[in-house]
């Protein structure tokens, strides 16, 4: 039965939620979709909760971990932001929302040598930190 359900609050979703708002942002440009990728997701995830752990890092080290393989380059963009409890939506939205605006997040998003990204979003009482992982895999 379907009814007035409370949008979701789940991390998964708003991870899941992401690539598709992603790949608007690269069909405005004429460019194809990326593909989820697990390697890049992982270590996305991985990254925000390291930063909300240790602090905001905007520099990427550490992502030449995943330049193996049939990954050949990586680009990251990273975002935080301090709404305690959004909707999963309303998650995926901001993260998306707070690079449109950032010429060097707006050319990772719309790198036409990128073919694979990797969500990755943690989230605690103190708001968000979501990581997007770009590869050409």
């Amino acid at each position: 039965m379907r009814g007035n359900r409370p949008p979701s609050q789940s991390i998964t979703d708003a991870e899941a939620m992401s690539p598709e708002l992603l790949n608007i942002e690269r069909a405005k440009v004429g460019l194809p979709p990326l593909r989820a990728s697990a390697d890049p997701g992982a270590f996305a995830r991985t990254r925000a909760e390291h930063m909300r752990r240790n602090g905001f890092a905007h520099s990427a080290r550490g992502a030449n971990s995943l330049v193996t393989g049939r990954h050949t380059a990586v680009a990251g963009n990273i975002v935080m932001w301090g709404d305690p409890a959004p909707a999963a939506r309303r998650a995926a939205e901001k993260f998306q929302d707070m690079r449109r605006h950032s010429p060097g997040h707006h050319r990772n998003r719309t790198d036409p040598a990128h073919t694979e990204a990797g969500i990755g979003i943690f989230h605690d009482e103190s708001g968000g930190w979501g990581v997007h992982e770009f590869a050409d895999g």
